[in-house]
């Protein structure tokens, strides 16, 4: 689970607390009344947005990022004729060269190596590419082998807060989440290879590729989910930060020195959210992909190109080696321009989602006015005195 959708699980699940919170305390003002069948359309227009949410961000945050982080960028070799006035034709022939430049009609050909232009470098080219690969659904490859890693990542959970003791919860919080990563890794790795690999195995033949994968696989596994750890228990202590400098902001007997002093705090901490998601939590992910997609069985076509040799840097098993990338070669042969690559497809991915929630928080607000009526205004002033009351009290 990413960082992103643990912060997106912990805020809805302190939505609903609130909501249930709330709607259990007595209150002597009446809450606004909505008709069941507006609050049925209201409901199934938040479900589709929910849905369509979601299965855009697989296909951006799952599909497009893991290919472009194995993608390698093909060469291509050109051969042109060189013209007679070209200073790369003028060299000293010997004379079988000088016949074979007169049988060419006095030109010399010319090789170009040409590095392609990346298929991942764009969302829109890689979504053409892959559709035309592997059909209209490749945008939700792999979707039935993640949903069973989930499923797995549930179970293993479960068993594990039976079996761990009861220790300091944060703790115990940190310690099964590591173990679960550990012991899941071999399926998250199914799941990538899912991916990246062209259709037509089903879960039993990819399943063959667990044998002998733990030893790869731990370590990466284990560093991916412990910087994920980190940002969320940073993430969650810096909102705290935040939550009291807003009422701080929002509070207007405050000298403006103190406000302004808040609002720059507020930017360092999502300035130093955003390092570490940059600079820690991404390398992690890269390098746990590489590693997992190194181990991809021989007899599966990429649907991207991919180097499995990386550079001649993995040795296959049959010659005595591993048959992975280490890990710390994993991050290194992702050179300078793949990163860049991938930063800006994250900058992209963050506009998309950022565009998609403000059109739902809209079209949510806008079917709200127009079906609730007074009840809609009624809310509003209720929930704008929540909030007053909420800075209050800090």
């Amino acid at each position: 689970m990413g960082v992103s959708d643990r912060l997106m699980h912990h805020a809805v699940r302190r939505g609903v607390e609130f909501a249930q919170a709330h709607h259990n305390q007595p209150s002597d003002a009446e809450g606004p009344k909505i008709s069941t069948g507006s609050l049925i359309i209201l409901y199934s227009t938040a479900v589709a947005l929910v849905v369509f949410y979601a299965l855009v961000q697989y296909t951006l945050r799952h599909v497009v990022s893991t290919l472009c982080i194995i993608e390698t960028p093909a060469t291509a070799v050109t051969i042109t004729v060189a013209d007679a006035d070209d200073d790369e034709a003028r060299v000293d022939l010997s004379d079988k060269e000088a016949e074979a430049q007169a049988f060419l009609g006095g030109a010399l050909p010319k090789m170009t190596v040409v590095n392609t232009k990346p298929i991942t470098s764009k969302i829109r080219s890689t979504i053409k590419h892959i559709t035309s690969q592997a059909g209209w659904t490749a945008r939700f490859r792999g979707m039935v082998f993640g949903l069973v890693y989930v499923m797995t990542v549930g179970a293993t959970s479960s068993v594990l807060n039976l079996v761990v003791p009861h220790i300091v919860l944060p703790v115990r919080l940190i310690l099964n989440s590591i173990l679960v990563a550990i012991i899941t890794a071999p399926m998250h790795m199914i799941w990538t290879h899912a991916t990246i690999a062209m259709p037509g195995k089903s879960f039993g033949l990819r399943y063959q590729a667990i044998k002998g994968s733990y030893k790869q696989l731990w370590l990466p596994a284990m560093v991916y989910e412990a910087v994920q750890l980190l940002v969320f228990f940073q993430a969650g202590c810096s909102g705290q930060l935040v939550q009291r400098d807003l009422a701080r902001v929002s509070n207007t007997d405050l000298a403006n020195s103190a406000r302004t002093l808040a609002g720059f705090r507020i930017a360092g901490v999502i300035g130093a959210l955003v390092t570490v998601a940059l600079f820690v939590v991404l390398p992690a992910k890269v390098q746990l992909v590489r590693v997992e997609a190194s181990m991809l069985p021989e007899d599966d076509d990429t649907i991207v190109p991919f180097d499995r040799t990386f550079d001649g840097k993995v040795v296959p098993k049959i010659l005595g080696g591993s048959g992975a990338v280490g890990f710390m070669e994993a991050w290194r042969s992702f050179n300078k321009e793949a990163r860049l690559r991938l930063i800006k497809l994250y900058v992209k991915i963050f506009m998309i989602s950022t565009a998609i929630f403000f059109v739902a928080v809209h079209v949510m607000a806008f079917e709200f006015w127009a079906l609730a009526g007074d009840a809609a205004k009624n809310f509003v002033v209720l929930a704008h005195a929540q909030l007053q009351q909420a800075a209050q009290n800090q």
